[in-house]
């Protein structure tokens, strides 16, 4: 039986945890892209009007991880924008991504907080042969 990928948030006393989870490493590494946008607003609401392109290199999967999650928050920082689409492929030492999304909206998006960096290293597991499991720490803060 295969993976449905999902996102999932939980509470962590350091900030704002996400989860990823699919059935391959790009997979999980993608929903976990989702649900760091999903602290911000509802994904319903992200058209994928523009797509970018994110790269990351790292020694272990848990460094892609943790560089990986620190991108997309970067790119959605720099460029003011949110990301609702996330094409993954994860390497021999690097992740590659197209994402898409469009440009942050604060009428329309009502932003419930503001995704500022990964806290400590993201952790990464193999739950079963088809569940890979991404999950990591967001520092948050609320809009102004």
């Amino acid at each position: 039986m295969t993976t449905e990928p999902h996102w999932d948030h939980f509470d962590d006393t350091r900030g704002a945890g996400v989860v990823g989870v699919g059935a391959t490493l790009a997979s999980a590494f993608g929903e976990a892209g989702r649900a760091i946008t999903a602290l911000v607003t509802d994904l319903a609401d992200v058209t994928p009007r523009e797509d970018i392109e994110i790269k990351v290199r790292g020694r272990s999967r848990e460094e892609l991880l943790s560089g990986w999650m620190d991108a997309v928050i970067r790119e959605m920082d720099s460029r003011q924008m949110l990301f609702a689409d996330f094409e993954v492929f994860v390497g021999d030492g690097e992740v590659v991504a197209r994402v898409q999304g469009e440009r942050l909206d604060p009428d329309r998006h009502h932003p419930a907080v503001l995704p500022r960096r990964i806290l400590g290293p993201a952790k990464l597991e193999r739950a079963e042969e088809d569940t890979w499991i991404a999950r990591g720490v967001v520092e948050v803060e609320r809009p102004h």
